[in-house]
């Protein structure tokens, strides 16, 4: 759902830190935070202090999850890739 309101072209998005989990360790929070960037759209970052990542271990299950989206990004691609080219192979 949030890339479809990413493709609305929103003027920024706000990532809410709380207090669950470190924000760069959920997955898709930091995978939304990619898609802006590669889309253009400004993101801001608000909420509790202590849970952004500025520890050893958050720092690397940061790197980790960033990882893992972009990973899922060229995943999807794939996959979108190979649909059109099977949908086309209809036409």
């Amino acid at each position: 759902p949030f890339y479809r309101v990413l493709s609305c072209r929103p003027v920024q998005i706000l990532m809410v830190a709380n207090g669950n989990a470190p924000i760069h360790s959920r997955l898709w929070c930091v995978y939304e935070a990619y898609c802006a960037r590669i889309m253009g759209i400004p993101t801001a970052v608000t909420g509790d202090l202590s849970k952004f990542a500025t520890d050893v271990r958050a720092s690397r299950e940061a790197d980790s999850a960033i990882r893992k989206a972009v990973k899922a990004k060229q995943l999807q691609e794939l996959i979108d890739k190979a649909a059109e080219d099977a949908a086309s192979d209809f036409d």
